[in-house]
């Protein structure tokens, strides 16, 4: 049976409460699609979108997808949830979430295609269920449960396949069992869960949440990332170092998510002895931007941090230094002013002298 072709231009855009596609039909957009509060979309037939085109949703909306809807770029506005109920939602070149929530049912899929943009979320807008990002490279994923925005960042991803995440809250708070003897602990608040298709490995960026920092309050304990294989129970841990890249207060891992089936929790391991980061990148983008040492705060109140140039002249000293952080002890700019090149970093604590060759790169 030869499809029905109907064709729409909306200039610039047309604000439509409810669009309900029949079966068999074609219909074709030129420019912006705008639905509105309490509508639906029923895609039974095929919608197609022209170069640019844009799917905007507004306030509280139901999605009926039996067939796949592509979109260039998906525009969440105005507050309230926008449930997929069924079928595939598919975003091929940018994402903005600006205010309300996307709820992707069991039934239902939202796919993010490799390179499309994700701008302009707000810590209150976020994806509420599964959703996949293809290709390799950096993906975000901005997810959220039970109330609060989750994101999640895979780095440096290795493999070409389909890459699914789900943040949740975890059941009844339980404690996982067979922790790396290394690790005192893990968040008894949230879980993500991760799957794939011909993926290699990943560095895993994952948010400390204000429930969690608990975890990390005696100052002996250093942020850790923690793969969970469901099918043997067996925990992993995969180091980290402490971060505030994309805006939220976060771990990244030092060792690779491996495998195409886990759960990535944020741990805390136990440390008494220093280690101090070896690269500096001044430039303000939220990587390696200042002096980080693990461990100092068991220390805090007892150490001194001097750096030395290459002929041994002293360009920074700090008595009972601290990590900078983004809540009570924000960066000064102290590093700032460093030119590339080596340095030598002389950490004294309880009675020790630690050295440590760093590296200042533009």
């Amino acid at each position: 049976m030869n499809k029905l072709l109907l064709t729409i231009l909306f200039f610039p855009s047309l604000l439509l409460a409810q669009l309900n596609v029949s079966q068999n039909a074609v219909l074709t957009t030129g420019n912006d699609l705008v639905l509105g509060t309490d509508g639906a979309v029923i895609n039974n037939g095929e919608v197609i979108f022209g170069t640019g085109g844009q799917l905007f949703l507004y306030g509280d909306l139901t999605l009926e997808l039996p067939s796949a809807l592509a979109v260039p770029s998906l525009n969440i506005i105005n507050g309230g949830k926008k449930e997929i109920i069924t079928g595939k939602l598919i975003v091929a070149n940018q994402l903005n979430l600006l205010s309300g929530i996307v709820v992707v049912g069991n039934e239902s899929k939202m796919v993010i295609n490799d390179g499309v943009q994700i701008d302009e979320f707000d810590g209150v807008s976020w994806i509420a269920g599964s959703m996949t990002h293809l290709g390799n490279g950096l993906k975000l994923f901005p997810l959220g449960a039970n109330g609060t925005y989750t994101p999640i960042e895979l780095i440096n991803v290795k493999g070409t396949g389909d890459i699914s995440t789900t943040m949740s809250v975890r059941v009844g708070g339980v404690s996982l069992d067979k922790l790396p003897t290394n690790v005192t602990t893990a968040s008894n608040n949230w879980a993500w869960d991760f799957t794939s298709t011909n993926f290699s490995s990943s560095e895993v960026n994952i948010p400390i949440l204000a429930e969690d920092k608990a975890l990390f309050a005696d100052g002996r304990t250093i942020g850790t990332v923690l793969e969970y294989d469901e099918l043997s129970g067996a925990v992993k841990n995969l180091g980290g170092v402490s971060s505030s890249v994309t805006s939220f207060n976060s771990i990244i891992s030092n060792d690779e998510l491996i495998g195409d089936r886990r759960v990535l929790l944020l741990g805390a391991e136990l440390s008494l002895t220093p280690r101090i980061h070896n690269i500096l990148t001044p430039n303000d983008d939220g990587f390696n931007d200042y002096l980080v040492i693990d461990a100092i705060g068991a220390y805090e109140n007892d150490n001194e941090v001097i750096i030395l140039d290459r002929w041994g002249s002293e360009v920074y000293r700090k008595q009972n230094f601290r990590n900078f952080n983004d809540t009570d002890n924000t960066y000064d700019g102290s590093f700032d002013r460093l030119s590339p090149g080596n340095y030598i970093c002389i950490f004294k604590y309880a009675g020790v002298t630690a050295k440590q060759m760093i590296t200042v790169l533009n």
